[in-house]
């Protein structure tokens, strides 16, 4: 009778190969593993960026908002038809100014932008309740306080010929933390001189 021994035992030469092909996949797959790790870590610095530069932006926005909010009040409670303003001036007291103002090829009031520091800025300044100013940002500081322009553009007639108010344009600019975060909103506003029934016959 013939008996035959089978031996599991592996050959030494190719255990050693299996074991440095294991060793290449490992280290291909750390790698991948870091150049993930390091992009999602780049995504997450660009995120912040992002959502810094729209929160500046958001401020920058309110900024402008309150001074055309503040800006339609004022001008509510004392219409006028505007006088000559010029450009080079700014301050606190506001005014209207006529629809020519400042005068053709100096600064135009859509810019209200520009440093107050600069010999051509214009607009009345505003300053909102508990708003600083700070060129290092932070809580409720701005880089520049706020500043509009009124202006008069006419009287407002209905289908009867009636004049039932005068309507204005007034811009309005704002600063967020930085001089890179400013915004502009402009509208027309209308100030009645009669009641006036909204709800239609």
């Amino acid at each position: 009778m013939r008996t035959e021994i089978s031996s599991n035992a592996k050959n030494p030469a190719e255990s050693s190969d299996e074991s440095g092909y294991i060793l290449v996949v490992s280290l291909v797959v750390m790698i991948l593993l870091a150049i993930i790790a390091l992009s999602l870590l780049g995504s997450n610095t660009i995120q912040e960026l992002i959502a810094g530069n729209l929160s500046e932006k958001t401020r920058a926005l309110q900024a402008a908002n309150s001074a055309l909010n503040y800006a339609e009040g004022w001008v509510a409670q004392n219409p006028s038809a505007g006088i000559a303003c010029t450009a080079g001036t700014t301050s606190t007291t506001p005014v209207v100014c006529n629809i020519t103002s400042p005068a053709l090829g100096t600064l135009n009031p859509n810019d209200l932008t520009v440093l107050t520091s600069d010999g051509a800025a214009i607009g009345t300044v505003f300053q909102p309740t508990g708003m600083t100013v700070s060129a290092n940002g932070g809580t409720n500081t701005v880089y520049q306080l706020p500043r509009f322009y009124i202006q008069y553009v006419g009287l407002v007639s209905d289908s009867g010929g009636t004049v039932t108010g005068t309507l204005y344009k007034i811009t309005a600019a704002g600063y967020g933390g930085n001089a890179n975060a400013v915004a502009s909103v402009q509208a027309y506003y209308r100030v009645y001189s009669q009641a006036t029934d909204v709800m239609g016959p």
